[in-house]
C-alpha cells in the first residue's frame, strides 16, 4: 500500500493521514493488517533513533484494529534494488 514509513523520528511523532489510511485497509481485511519492513528489526529501531521512521503499530491498533509488525530481515535492501536494475 505504501513504500516507507512516517518519518515519526525519537519522539514518535504520529501522521494523523498515515494512521487513518491503514485502518481503512485494515477495513477491508476484516480490522487485520500486517505491516512488514524489509529491515532487520534492530536496523528500523536504530533508524527511529537517528530521527527516521519505525513502525509503531500500537498507534494504529486503537479503534478496534489488529495489526501487527514482521521484520523481512533485508541486512542492505539497497544491494537488493541495486541487483533487480
Amino acid at each position: 500500500m505504501r513504500s516507507s514509513q512516517p518519518r515519526v523520528g525519537y519522539q514518535g511523532h504520529e501522521c494523523k493521514q498515515d494512521i487513518d489510511f491503514l485502518r481503512s485497509v485494515a477495513n477491508l481485511w476484516n480490522d487485520r493488517l500486517v505491516v512488514v519492513d524489509a529491515r532487520p528489526g534492530i536496523a528500523g529501531f536504530m533508524n527511529r533513533a537517528r530521527g527516521g521512521g519505525y513502525e509503531n503499530v500500537d498507534v494504529y491498533s486503537e479503534g478496534g484494529c489488529l495489526f501487527s509488525l514482521e521484520h523481512m530481515a533485508i541486512e542492505n535492501i539497497h544491494e537488493v534494488i541495486i541487483t533487480q536494475t
